[in-house]
Formats: structure tokens, sequence, C-alpha cells
């Protein structure tokens, strides 16, 4: 997927070094996701179950968010909070 997306960005009226940042955002708040989870299910009152929940709700409001905004700024911001939730769930699977 990450092969297009910069194909995707450049049809939503980026420029190329508008969509190269987003790309880089995205891949440096992806890192970020990977350690969520972890901190997250450090606490107890959090559930395990709850953990893909949340991805699967920040995925789905921020790809929208990005969407439908119309300055760059914004959409830059939801494309980190995508990039975040894209990874948020996988060190989770282990333990499912």
């Amino acid at each position: 997927m990450v092969i297009y997306m910069q194909d995707m960005f450049l049809d939503d009226g980026f420029t190329k070094q508008n969509a190269s940042l987003a790309i880089i955002l995205m891949n440096l708040f992806s890192a970020f996701g990977r350690l969520l989870p972890g901190l997250l299910l450090q606490f107890k009152p959090v559930k395990t179950f709850t953990v893909p929940f949340i991805a699967v709700s920040m995925t789905v409001v921020s790809v929208l968010a990005a969407y439908c905004m119309p300055m760059l700024a914004a959409k830059l911001v939801f494309i980190c909070f995508v990039g975040t939730a894209f990874v948020f769930f996988l060190p989770v699977l282990e333990f499912l």
C-alpha cells in the first residue's frame, strides 16, 4: 500500500514535496504506533481487546478526516494519526 501512497497524495492535489513529507510523517508516527499498545497494556484497566477497537476507530476517523479536510496542514496532522493507527494493533495480535 505504501507504494501507491505518493500517487494518491499527488492525485489529491499535493505537490511532490508535500507528498514526500506526508509519507515521512506517516512512517515516523508508525514507529510511535508500534510502541503505544505496549504502553497502554501496562495499565491494568485496559483490556487486550480494547486496543484493536481503539486502532480501528482511530483508523476510520483519521482516514475520513484526512480525506475531507481542505487545508494541507490539517491533512498532514490526520495523516500522522493514520500512520499511528495502521500499526497500532499489530503488537497486540500476539496476545489474542
